[in-house]
């Protein structure tokens, strides 16, 4: 595929532009419309650089946290601003004002965007807490099981645990847990002590 016009392959690390790009971020700007500014490296470039250069990482990382928190206060200015939530009506007969639900709903969309993008960003700050102590407890549910297994591979890996019978079979050969002697029944047996068999339903 060809390069888009102004922009070579593998344009070499330019730390101005690199600034320039994350002075914009930092305003708010995504990404995208900044890399389709004349002269402005393209989103492959920047990837290229971030993998290659560290300091313009931490830059880059610094722009993004501030960024969020421009998102954030964003969110609070849309809340805020009632402009055109109210129309007037051209109903002679029904004066007055009605809802401009279109508008309300645009703002809502615009809200649930920026927090669905800030809890993507930084889960730990702007994330849901219920979400988030659902994925601790699933979790500490796989970090149980895995402990399980590990338990059960340790007894298979002693001398003697894994046997193999003539055909060539693997009969694994666990110590039974522990039973209640009093519990204790064969097949055959008859009801448990204290009981009359024709008293059962």
């Amino acid at each position: 595929m060809a390069n888009p016009v102004g922009r070579p392959r593998g344009t070499p690390y330019d730390p101005v532009k690199a600034m320039m790009v994350c002075e914009m971020l930092m305003h708010g700007r995504t990404l995208r419309s900044i890399t389709s500014l004349p002269d402005m490296p393209s989103v492959n470039t920047l990837m290229r650089w971030l993998e290659q250069h560290s300091a313009f990482r931490e830059l880059y990382a610094r722009a993004r946290e501030a960024q969020a928190d421009v998102m954030f206060d964003e969110i609070q200015r849309i809340a805020d601003d009632g402009t055109n939530d109210w129309m007037t009506q051209n109903d002679p007969d029904n004066p007055g004002y009605r809802l401009n639900g279109e508008h309300v709903q645009r703002s809502r969309l615009r809200v649930d965007t920026l927090k669905w993008r800030l809890s993507k960003m930084f889960p730990k700050k702007y994330g849901d807490p219920a979400a988030m102590q659902v994925n601790v407890q699933q979790n500490i549910e796989i970090t149980d099981r895995r402990r399980e297994i590990d338990a059960l591979v340790e007894v298979l890996l002693q001398p003697g645990a894994v046997q193999r019978t003539d055909e060539g079979a693997a009969l694994v050969r666990l110590e039974p847990e522990p039973r209640d002697s009093s519990a204790a029944r064969s097949d055959n047996a008859g009801p448990p002590e204290g009981v009359d068999i024709d008293q059962v339903p």
